[in-house]
């Protein structure tokens, strides 16, 4: 059985304690998650906005560029952390 996508993207945010793009987080878990729609960097985008709504993630960089529009980067909050770890601890790694 596969990890929930957000988890999974919770759980890279963990790893990764500086932060990731929706682009990054997509380059990791697209093996994971073939062909599935909620897979794609737009749709991983919405989930990171999800997460920073309910605190558990924040906007660490953005950066507009030409031809990719803004980058934005986000990180785990402790929040998210002390949450993750109550509550899907058994699914992180």
């Amino acid at each position: 059985m596969k990890m929930p996508i957000r988890y999974n993207i919770v759980n890279h945010l963990i790893k990764n304690p500086d932060g990731m793009t929706p682009d990054a987080l997509y380059e990791n878990l697209k093996e994971v998650y073939p062909g599935e729609r909620s897979c794609t960097p737009k749709e991983i985008d919405k989930q990171l906005m999800s997460l920073k709504g309910a605190g558990l993630a924040e906007i660490v960089d953005g950066e507009e560029t030409e031809d990719e529009g803004l980058i934005i980067t986000y990180r785990i909050t402790e929040y998210g952390r002390e949450l993750a770890k109550q509550y899907i601890g058994k699914f992180l790694s």
